[in-house]
């Protein structure tokens, strides 16, 4: 397999809000499957089943990895540009006797394009790119259910497909695409109403550090907390509400 990297844009953008995210991810792990599970669903933007082998993988989790701009281990081939296939964030699974149970490589997108790389002789979207020579790693070094995805505004960025659609793989599959608004709103309300008491006010102030972030980063998503998604507002109400049983339940 013969790869020549074509030039793209530098992504600073996605890079700086991939590292918030990732943070966050490792902050809750319900939050980390729930966004995993975001990837495994059918969606009408998505005509694709449903992926119950991710899902159970996810079921099944015990340890969560999350990694910003892992790199992919050197594939057999000659000619892979290491340093140019760089995925944005890899989401893993770890289950019993330590065994990789799945790993999700997900391309984080705001407004720059998706890019592309020349393998084979043919131009091919970073996702497809990344699935190829992923494909070439043998079982021993990666989960046996590999998935790719995309995290964007929608619109354009599932026309990787076709690129992916094309190749012969083994061991890597379509992930669903997931969009930043509304999808991420509904996956903290899953997380948060699965969270105790406790967990939920650790997650809170981190939740809306990231919002904060997300603003100044990205504006043009609307996750800024103050007309954003509604999560931020209905954790503070949840909270201020918690708050006053408590206090009548102490004077009762």
């Amino acid at each position: 397999m013969t790869i020549t990297p074509v030039e793209r844009p530098t992504g600073q953008q996605e890079a700086a809000l991939t590292l918030e995210l990732s943070r966050l991810l490792r902050i809750s792990t319900r939050f980390a499957k729930a966004f995993a599970l975001r990837f495994a669903e059918r969606s009408s933007s998505n005509a694709f089943l449903e992926r119950p082998l991710l899902e159970e993988a996810i079921a099944h989790t015990r340890e969560w990895r999350i990694t910003p701009f892992p790199p992919l281990p050197p594939a057999p081939s000659a000619g892979f540009p290491q340093e140019e296939l760089t995925p944005d964030l890899m989401v893993a699974g770890i289950g019993q006797g330590r065994r990789w149970l799945f790993q999700l490589i997900v391309d984080v997108r705001v407004s720059a394009p998706l890019g592309s790389t020349w393998i084979r002789s043919r131009k091919m979207a970073r996702p497809a790119a990344h699935a190829a020579v992923w494909d070439q790693i043998a079982a021993k070094d990666a989960a046996e259910l590999r998935y790719v995805g995309t995290l964007s505004q929608g619109g354009a960025q599932a026309d990787w497909r076709d690129d992916f659609d094309r190749l012969r793989l083994s061991h890597v599959r379509a992930a669903r695409d997931v969009q930043w608004v509304p999808e991420l709103d509904l996956t903290v309300r899953q997380a948060v109403a699965e969270m105790p008491v406790g967990e939920r006010n650790r997650f809170q102030p981190e939740l809306k550090a990231f919002m904060r972030q997300a603003s100044t980063i990205a504006p043009e998503l609307g996750l800024g907390a103050g007309g954003g998604p509604k999560f931020v507002h209905a954790l503070a109400s949840r909270r201020t509400r918690w708050q006053r049983e408590r206090a009548a339940a102490r004077t009762a």
